[in-house]
């Protein structure tokens, strides 16, 4: 800049622009950046921080988690766990935290509980960021044991920081690795998410029946979503046809499930002659009327 162009800044004076004379003046590009650094800025600085049970959730963006949901977007938030660990964990519609969202899925797991008896081993697919696991093991209490398995690496991460149990063994694994568990290991198997393929249906129903002891129950629902009562008909049909083909003669009773936007089933297994006559097998009589889980009607499947 020459000493004159210098001193014409200094004075004040501006060309019709408005902008400074003899200053620099930015380009396109350098303008843009600069409105994005301050717009980011204005994020950071709106971010908040949620406490909840002595875990911290600090918001990586000032976006309403409401408003992203809505939109059907996640939300970054940065955990701090009471132990001091600390991750970044995505709250989305698909991939729920109690902490910071209504627990809409609740009742998947809450559907197993006309099944559930202190002392039970207990069997959940699907598990989410564990709240659910959270829930099975209170109902189980501690004599109980629930083994939660669920995809999702993130979901178990912060559900083991989160929801710690000495009898929940929280695994990122799917029903596959379940083939060296013996014949009839858990009371009760909960499914929430059976594929709709007739095939896979199949293998996945026929696996968790295996895994259920006799006396014991079995909740599946459909991965699909049960938009109205014509598509959880259908849903409740498949699954019924699934669970007829692995289970012979050995059903006790079968209920219709309709939670939310998902339809399934409850289905209790038949007490072994044997293990009734050993240890007295269990009560297959249910505790509470079958319509209160959503079902509907007792001792067959939905036709």
């Amino acid at each position: 800049m020459t000493p004159s162009a210098r001193n014409t800044s200094r004075s004040g004076y501006r060309d019709a622009q408005g902008r400074a004379l003899g200053a620099r003046q930015r380009t396109d590009r350098e303008g843009a950046v600069h409105r994005l650094g301050r717009w980011l800025g204005s994020l950071i600085d709106g971010r908040r921080t949620i406490e909840v049970k002595g875990v911290r959730y600090t918001e990586l963006d000032a976006v309403p988690l409401r408003r992203r949901a809505a939109r059907q977007l996640s939300k970054r938030y940065q955990v701090e766990f009471a132990e001091g660990t600390r991750m970044v964990i995505e709250a989305s519609p698909a991939r729920i935290f109690a902490d910071l969202q209504q627990p809409i899925d609740l009742p998947e797991f809450e559907a197993c509980e006309p099944l559930l008896r202190p002392g039970d081993r207990v069997l959940c697919l699907h598990a989410g960021t564990g709240h659910g696991p959270a829930w099975l093991a209170d109902r189980v209490g501690p004599t109980g044991a629930v083994v939660a398995l669920e995809a999702d690496p993130t979901s178990i991460r912060y559900a083991r920081h989160r929801y710690p149990s000495a009898n929940t063994a929280l695994e990122a694994d799917g029903l596959g690795a379940l083939g060296g568990e013996l014949d009839g290991a858990f009371d009760v198997v909960l499914h929430r998410r059976v594929p709709a393929s007739v095939r896979q249906a199949r293998e996945d129903v026929a696996e968790c029946w295996r895994l259920v002891a006799p006396g014991g129950g079995l909740v599946l629902l459909s991965a699909d979503r049960a938009i109205d009562a014509r598509d959880a008909r259908r849903a409740q049909v498949a699954l019924a046809e699934a669970i007829e083909h692995a289970a012979d003669d050995d059903i006790d009773e079968i209920e219709r499930l309709r939670l939310a936007d998902r339809a399934g089933l409850r289905v209790r297994r038949t007490i072994d002659d044997l293990a009734d006559e050993s240890d007295g097998g269990r009560d297959p009589s249910p505790p509470g009327d079958a319509d209160s889980a959503g079902g509907g009607g007792r001792g067959g499947a939905p036709a």
